[in-house]
């Protein structure tokens, strides 16, 4: 979290001495960290979070075919204006049979969210998930 500048006094005998400084206070760092998850008949889909403590956050996809046999299908979606539309970000992937894949990080800075949409092909009409946004 950036705190932006502050102010640091130190006393002195004659005066006082002052320093100034830019910096991120408790920054931290993450990659490919789950953020939210939903599991639906054969799929498992993952929204990945990975930041370097600057404002350079990004998102990523994974998803997984939980059952032997069915297929599932996701893609990373973002949106620009708090949610209320989504686009893919990332192309469509399509597993089966307990495999899983990752998308590319995609940029996911200050005005985005990102999402994992998916649809579990176990029973027709096909099972449409949604993970949360980060």
């Amino acid at each position: 979290m950036k705190l932006g500048k502050y102010l640091l006094v130190i006393p002195m005998m004659v005066g006082a001495l002052v320093l100034t400084a830019t910096g991120d206070a408790n920054a931290s760092t993450g990659n490919g960290v789950v953020v939210s998850s939903v599991t639906g008949g054969a799929c498992h889909l993952e929204l990945l979070a990975t930041w370097d403590g600057h404002g350079n956050d990004y998102a990523a996809a994974r998803i997984t075919s939980t059952n032997n046999g069915f297929t599932c299908g996701g893609v990373l979606q973002r949106s620009t204006d708090g949610g209320q539309t989504w686009s893919d970000a990332s192309s469509w992937h399509y597993v089966d049979s307990g495999q899983s894949v990752t998308t590319y990080n995609y940029w996911d800075g200050a005005g985005y969210l990102a999402r994992v949409y998916g649809a579990d092909f176990t029973n027709f009409p096909v099972n449409n998930l949604w993970t949360g946004s980060w």
